[in-house]
């Protein structure tokens, strides 16, 4: 696997402010990308208003990542800075385009274009005089859809001071997006979904969550790489503070998928592609290739086979096939705390 190295500096911006450059040399993939949202993570609790990102030694950029950069931008914008992109490959851009993304960034040939950019910025700020975002009205919730409980975590946020009662404006505690309800009531950020509730005396209440986290990789079918996707498995399930018994059933359990992948591969070569999602309640392993059925194979396993595919269904609560229009199908393998 690619390694990525994360190198920062400070570069002066009009206004007496400064500007993070951020310059990611190698690969954002699924082993990577949690160290590239820890380090933009820690960017942000810095109070970095303006970030600028060197794409110019980036090999690969996975949707994660994106994700990453889309948390960062609306985070910039709130506090009335900005990112900016330099130097971005046709590779890279191009994964922009895949998930629609192209209009929420700007792209500069140079650091020098970056600076610009934000000089622009704050002179248009500057004339129009305006809040840094319009906060989004919020629409209240049926009772069906308002899930969290109202005796769990939760804690309550400051409305702005600049009137009493209704309508309030706060900024949510999830993601920092500016929002209004205009009445008491159950509400949901639309960007991140914390849920919120606001009493007939103003104050709101936000009932937080644990966001899920999730990574997808796309691998060669050889078992080379079945290691490392293991690994990566494994540290997802220790940093979401599942016990040892339980990571040990899920490592099992991919090197055991990872297996079925192989077999039903029958030597020709090919990809998968591997989906980890996790929460404080469930951990999900999703397989995914294109052109097999791993159904077709099971049927035909022998001893051997049939004693790993025991072991997978020992190690997780649920197995699952979905079928794919192209032939292929997704193995989804489901294990609760």
């Amino acid at each position: 696997m690619a390694s990525l190295k994360i190198v920062s500096k400070k570069v002066k911006v009009p206004g007496g402010d400064y500007a993070v450059v951020c310059e990611p040399r190698g690969s954002i993939d699924a082993t990577s990308s949690l160290m590239f949202e820890e380090e933009m993570t820690r960017l942000l609790k810095m109070g970095t208003r303006y970030l600028i990102i060197n794409c110019g030694k980036l090999n690969y950029v996975n949707s994660s990542a994106m994700g990453v950069l889309i948390k960062c931008s609306d985070q910039m914008q709130d506090r009335d800075g900005s990112l900016e992109l330099y130097e971005v490959s046709d590779k890279v851009r191009t994964m922009f385009g895949m998930l629609g993304l192209e209009s929420l960034f700007t792209f500069h040939a140079t650091e020098q274009e970056c600076v610009k950019a934000i000089a622009r910025a704050q002179r248009n700020r500057i004339s129009q005089k305006e809040p840094v975002s319009e906060a989004e009205v919020l629409e209240p919730l049926e009772a069906e859809l308002y899930t969290p409980g109202e005796d769990g975590p939760s804690e309550e946020v400051h409305a702005d001071k600049s009137h009493l009662g209704f309508p309030l404006k706060f900024s949510c505690a999830g993601c920092t997006k500016r929002l209004r309800v205009d009445e008491p009531g159950k509400y949901r950020c639309p960007n991140c979904g914390v849920f919120y509730s606001a009493s007939d005396e103003g104050k709101v209440k936000a009932f937080l969550t644990v966001a899920p986290k999730k990574i997808e990789v796309r691998f060669p079918i050889s078992v080379e790489y079945i290691e490392p996707l293991r690994r990566v498995g494994k540290k997802l399930a220790e940093e979401a503070g599942f016990d040892s018994d339980f990571v040990h059933n899920i490592e099992q359990a991919i090197d055991e998928a990872c297996g079925l992948v192989m077999q039903s591969s029958d030597g020709l070569g090919g990809e998968f592609e591997a989906f980890l999602v996790v929460d404080e309640d469930e951990y999900i392993v999703a397989l995914k290739v294109k052109d097999r059925k791993f159904e077709q194979n099971v049927r035909s396993m022998d001893a051997a086979a049939q004693m790993r595919m025991t072991l997978l269904q020992n190690c997780v609560d649920t197995m699952q096939y979905f079928d794919l229009p192209s032939g292929g199908q997704i193995l989804k393998l489901t294990k609760k705390r």
